[in-house]
This record gives C-alpha cells, structure tokens and sequence, in this order.
C-alpha cells in the first residue's frame, strides 16, 4: 500500500493549536503522544501509547487483543505487525466481510474482550480537548466505547480551535456525502461518570484510559 508523502513542517498556528489541544488532553486525565518525524516516528509513538494505555498483563490467560479500524489510512502503519511485536492480536473492524448479522455479533463480541481499540477521528478541539469520530460503514462506534483503553491517531491539521470550526467541517461532510454519519462522537478525556451526590468515577460507561498520537504518517 502507497505511503503518504513526508511531512511538511507545520505552521506557528497549526503547533499552537497541537500545544493547546494536548495540554487540555492531559488536563482532562488524557495521555497525549507527539510524533514531528512522520510515519516511523508515529509507529515508535504507538508502541508507547499501548505499553501505557493497555498495563501489565503478564497475569492474564492468553493472547490480549486489539480492535482496530481496518480503514485504508490506518492500513499504511501495518499495525498487524506493530501489535504482533507487543504481544497483542490484532483484530480489523471490518463489518462487511461476511453476512451484517454475524459480523455486527462477532465485532461487539470483539470489541468488548479487547484490552484496547485503536480510531482515527474526523477532527479535533484545541480548546476543549475533544476528539470527533463519524460512525460509518468501516468505522463502527464500538471500538472507542467498549474496550477499557482507547488510541486515537491524530494528524496535526485535523485539530481547529473551537466546536463551530467542527461543525462546519461536518456540515462539509454531509454536503459531500449525502447526509451524516449515522453517529458522532465527541470524546473528551476518559469515561466520567456522577452519582446524585456528585461523586465522580472513571470508566464505568466508557474507556477509563485515553491516549492520542498526533503526527504525519
């Protein structure tokens, strides 16, 4: 599969808007992963991202697995091959190789026994830290809902300043591609929960571990 070409040096606007959006990212209980060097950088900054995100499973019965999008631009980082080298399986969300019905049971099933799920997303928030997945055909909701650990991959021109700047870019997409996703997703940090007396836990209705590698790949 044909690489993208090198990256280019980002802009004074394009860093300030990957400083702030990290600070918030960490400000929120996030992990937050830089890779300036282009592809080989990024696939360095993933395998950091996993060994802090999914722990220590030396207990655990078994290979861990990973679900991942298996969409054309996550397939230029051959993750197969990167999880393999950390001892982890991957497993493509890919809900069109076989009949819907099975393949809708067969990816939650995957989904929800999976130590980590690894997305892209469509854009990103500088101010609020927040990451935008569109749910499609090839790229389901559940792998950033239902594993305790989630990875998004972010490019630096993906992340404008505040929530009105992603919403014209989804106006956008539903202008191109004949109506929206059938889901969006807005993330800001890890899962918190609150009972009625304001108590607050982590991961109980989502992910309690997030991390973002953002680069050029």
């Amino acid at each position: 599969m044909p690489h993208r070409a090198a990256p280019t040096e980002p802009s004074p606007a394009t860093e300030q808007l990957v400083a702030q959006f990290t600070e918030r990212v960490r400000t929120l209980g996030g992990a937050a992963w830089l890779a300036p060097g282009g592809r080989a950088d990024v696939r360095r900054r993933i395998v950091e991202a996993v060994r802090e995100l999914t722990g220590d499973r030396s207990s655990e019965a078994g290979v861990p697995h990973v679900v991942a999008w298996a969409t054309d631009e996550l397939g230029s980082l051959d993750l197969p091959g990167l999880l393999a080298e950390l001892g982890t399986e991957y497993v493509p969300w890919r809900p069109n190789a076989e009949s819907l019905a099975v393949a809708r049971a067969r990816l939650r099933e995957a989904s929800a026994t999976s130590v980590l799920g690894v997305t892209t997303c469509a854009w990103a928030v500088a101010e609020t830290g927040t990451l935008a997945l569109y749910a499609t055909a090839g790229t389901g909701r559940l792998p950033s809902l239902l594993p305790p650990a989630h990875l998004c991959l972010l490019r630096p021109g993906q992340i404008v300043q505040g929530v009105p700047e992603g919403l014209r870019l989804l106006s956008a997409y539903a202008a191109e591609h004949g109506g929206l996703p059938s889901t969006v997703n807005l993330v800001s940090g890890p899962s918190r929960s609150a009972d009625i007396e304001g108590d607050i836990s982590i991961g109980v209705h989502g992910p309690g571990r997030l991390g973002v590698v953002i680069g050029d790949w």
